[in-house]
């Protein structure tokens, strides 16, 4: 996967096949780090962004949404709900990869996030929702 070749970091990637199950994976792995995909089986991206950010628990956990649309009424949408990041799919699987490396260099300067994987020297659990 282009996020496990973009990171330095040791990264255990985890993927929904739609966004309640993406919901359940949140609650029961509690990752680092969340890629969610706007459009996805079920319900969408930013609703479940919505509730993640909606949940005292969960709500700290950067969420980057990745995407094919480039509409700026979906950008606004996800950054009102919270989202850290927004990601727009490239064509070139290559330009995917170097995006996401610049997303792991911005999580990796996180320090909450930086102690944590120093502390445990785990690989982070980064759940991936795939676009149906």
């Amino acid at each position: 996967m282009a996020l496990e070749r973009a990171s330095r970091i040791p990264v255990e990637v985890h993927r929904a096949g739609h966004g309640d199950e993406a919901i359940m994976m949140v609650q029961d792995l509690e990752p680092d780090l969340i890629l969610l995909d706007l459009k996805m089986p079920g319900r969408t991206g930013l609703e479940v962004l919505e509730v993640i950010k909606g949940d005292d628990e969960f709500r700290r956990i950067p969420v980057a949404l990745l995407t094919s649309s480039d509409r700026d009424e979906d950008l606004a949408q996800s950054y009102g709900l919270g989202s850290n990041h927004f990601i727009t799919k490239p064509e070139n699987p290559a330009e995917l990869e170097q995006r996401l490396r610049s997303l792991s260099r911005t999580w990796k300067s996180c320090p909450e996030s930086a102690a944590a994987a120093a502390a445990s020297k785990q690989p982070r659990s980064v759940p991936s929702i795939p676009a149906a």
